[in-house]
């Protein structure tokens, strides 16, 4: 329920507000009196500010340089253009809480997002990015892969409606997420890149065997494009959900689509074209419901021999999604983690192990017999790059 200027005024100086939202324009004495009270208050997770005014952007920056609570920021529909979000982005290399920025159909251009991108280059804390609906085109994207190249702790990049083409990927920057071992989702729906961006993200993604979900959807690809898609996915072992709809992809190479899923257990959603394809879709429920089975039996055991442990490895990428998606984390993040661990114990091949998992749990819990109990509690978050074993302490 929308509430007035006013009372978003009184409920943070009491310090009960959650959602800071402001939708309607505030004199510079509103704004300030707002923003001053955001600086302090430690209620606030989520600030909306959704109509940018006069000085909006120059307070706004204060509160993200000092606020310790607010963990997503939101803006939609604002008028927000490179200066304001330059003034933001400033702040975000001195902020450590905000974890979400997004940003929808707003007049940011390249420009904007180089300042951005210079914020992240910094900032290790955000790990969700959304700038769509805006013109930010080719130029402004490329400040964003720098950035990816080296950044270790983005995982999702929505840029939907952004005026992308991918003409020409820089020399520099082909394979710049091939070694990205934390970025798992990319949305690139609802622009112009066609069979050519295909190509240009073939060559930015390289060998990458960490990424679980492309969106290109409504991207005027054609069957060329689409083929050269699947010659991508065939080497991936990562990849869990392809959206392909709204494009001009022809019923035969659909087809080709769906013989390939069946090789490729780890896929639970696949869509090709405008109308669902019921044969591709009975492939990917019956790949979801194997993987539910696998899930449901790690957690109802409490050891899997080697035999068990190399069968759910096979099906493990899309066994991490359902735990999450599905909300059963808890329950059995501690098991996922001794079961990558026994996998890489029993030197299972890339394909089957090479994989990025994010659990909250301690590696010294984690027994070779792989003996899978439940966790006391939270010690460490670990990234556990299977295929060589790194971990990475993150706060």
């Amino acid at each position: 329920m929308k509430i007035s200027n006013t009372e978003t005024l009184n409920k943070l100086q009491q310090n009960s507000l959650v959602v800071c939202s402001i939708n309607d324009r505030l004199t510079d004495e509103e704004s300030k009196n707002i923003t001053n009270e955001l600086k302090v208050n430690t209620s606030v997770r989520t600030i909306e500010w959704n109509i940018f005014h006069g000085n909006d952007a120059i307070y706004l920056a204060d509160v993200i340089r000092v606020n310790k609570s607010v963990v997503t920021f939101y803006s939609s529909n604002s008028g927000i253009g490179d200066d304001d979000f330059s003034c933001l982005a400033s702040a975000l290399k001195e902020n450590t809480s905000i974890r979400s920025i997004y940003l929808n159909s707003t007049h940011i251009t390249h420009e904007g997002v180089k300042c951005f991108a210079e914020a992240l280059r910094v900032n290790r804390a955000i790990y969700s990015v959304c700038i769509s609906h805006n013109t930010m085109r080719d130029e402004g994207i490329e400040h964003l892969w720098g950035v990816l190249k080296k950044n270790c702790s983005i995982t999702t990049l929505t840029l939907k409606n952004s005026g992308l083409r991918l003409d020409t990927l820089p020399d520099d920057l082909k394979g710049a997420l091939e070694d990205n071992t934390t970025f798992a989702r990319l949305d690139l729906s609802s622009n112009d890149i066609g069979d050519k961006g295909i190509e240009y993200l073939m060559a930015l993604l390289g060998n990458n065997q960490f990424i679980n979900c492309i969106d290109l959807t409504d991207n005027k690809i054609t069957d060329v494009g689409a083929k050269l898609l699947l010659e991508f996915i065939n080497n991936n072992h990562s990849l869990v959900w392809i959206y392909l709809a709204k494009n001009k992809i022809s019923p035969t190479v659909a087809a080709d689509f769906k013989k390939f899923l069946n090789t490729k257990p780890n896929i639970l959603l696949c869509q090709i074209t405008d109308k669902e394809n019921p044969e591709i879709k009975e492939i990917c429920d019956m790949h979801q419901q194997e993987a539910v089975s696998f899930l449901e039996s790690i957690r109802e055991r409490k050891f899997l021999d080697d035999q068990e442990i190399v069968r759910i490895a096979e099906r493990f990428p899309a066994i991490v999604t359902l735990a999450f998606v599905g909300g059963h984390e808890l329950d059995v993040e501690h098991t996922l983690a001794a079961v990558a661990y026994r996998a890489f114990k029993l030197g299972l091949s890339l394909k089957t192990s090479n994989l990025r998992v994010n659990f909250s749990v301690d590696l010294d819990d984690i027994k070779d017999k792989a003996q899978l109990t439940r966790p006391m509690g939270y010690r460490h978050s670990l990234y556990i790059t299977l295929s060589k074993l790194e971990c990475c302490q993150t706060f």
